[in-house]
C-alpha cells in the first residue's frame, strides 16, 4: 500500500483541537445521520491475556466489524445510562453504566461492509449501515426536542488494548452527558438516569498514548436527582 493510500484512510479522523463542548442551539429540524463511516483496527496493539499477536486478517476483521455493529446500534437503539456523579464531601465515588437497548448481530443484512484495506499497522474498510423501518422510527425519535444535544471525549491508553477502546466510547459519551448536566446548572446532580444516542458515528484516533473518542450526543434526561444542600 502506498503512503498516500495509507493518509486517505486517516484522513476521516477530524482534527481534535477543533472540538468544541456543545453544538450551536438551532430551531431547524436535525438531518438524519450519515449511516456510513470508515472504521480501523489496529494490527500491531498491546495484547491483552489470551489474546493472539501479531492480530491475524480475520480477527482483525472481527474486531471492525464489531465494532461497528456495535456504534451503529448506539446510533439506532442507543443506550440506557446511568450516572452518579463523584462528592469527595459525601464520600461518594462515581458510577456511570451505560447498557446497549439494541444490538446488530453478527452478518446483519443492514450492515454492508466495504473492502478491507491493509497496511503494517493497521486494517479500515468504509461500513454502511441501512436501516429499515423500524431504524427509521428510532431516529426520528431521538431527533425530537425532548432530546438534547451534547458533545463528549474520552481517552483511555493504550496499554488497555483491544477492549481499551470501547471504554474510550463509554468515557466520551460519560463526558459528553457531564458536559450537558453542566450547562443546565453550576453543582452537580446526585443522580442522572436517562438515553443517549450516538447523534453521528464518532471518531476514534491515538493521540499522545491513548484511544481517544470524540461523539456528539443525543439525551433524554428522564430521571435527574438533585441534593437538597450543596
Amino acid at each position: 500500500m502506498s503512503h498516500r493510500q495509507t493518509v486517505a484512510i486517516l484522513a476521516f479522523l477530524p482534527f481534535f483541537s477543533s472540538f468544541l463542548a456543545t453544538p450551536p442551539a438551532s430551531a431547524a429540524p436535525l438531518p438524519p445521520p450519515d449511516l456510513r463511516a470508515q472504521f480501523w483496527t489496529d494490527l500491531d496493539g498491546i495484547p491483552q491475556e489470551g489474546e493472539e499477536y501479531p492480530v491475524s486478517d480475520r480477527e482483525a476483521s472481527r474486531r471492525l466489524l464489531e465494532e461497528a455493529a456495535w456504534v451503529f446500534a448506539g446510533m439506532i437503539d442507543g443506550f440506557d445510562f446511568e450516572w452518579v456523579p463523584e462528592s469527595k464531601g459525601r464520600q461518594i465515588v462515581e458510577r456511570f453504566a451505560l447498557v446497549p437497548t439494541g444490538t446488530v448481530p453478527a452478518g446483519d443484512r443492514r450492515m454492508l461492509p466495504g473492502e478491507a484495506l491493509r497496511d503494517w499497522s493497521r486494517m479500515s474498510a468504509w461500513v454502511e449501515f441501512r436501516p429499515d423501518e423500524a431504524d427509521l422510527r428510532a431516529l426520528e425519535t431521538s431527533r425530537g426536542s425532548a432530546w438534547k444535544s451534547a458533545q463528549g471525549i474520552g481517552a483511555v491508553g493504550l496499554t488497555k488494548g483491544w477492549p481499551g477502546r470501547r471504554e474510550a466510547y463509554v468515557a466520551a459519551v460519560r463526558a459528553g452527558i457531564e458536559a450537558w448536566a453542566r450547562s443546565m446548572e453550576p453543582n452537580r446532580p446526585r443522580l442522572i438516569r436517562g438515553r443517549v444516542v450516538f447523534s453521528a458515528v464518532p471518531s476514534l484516533a491515538i493521540v499522545d498514548g491513548s484511544y481517544t473518542v470524540q461523539a456528539r450526543i443525543r439525551l433524554e434526561a428522564l430521571e435527574v436527582l438533585r441534593w437538597s444542600i450543596w
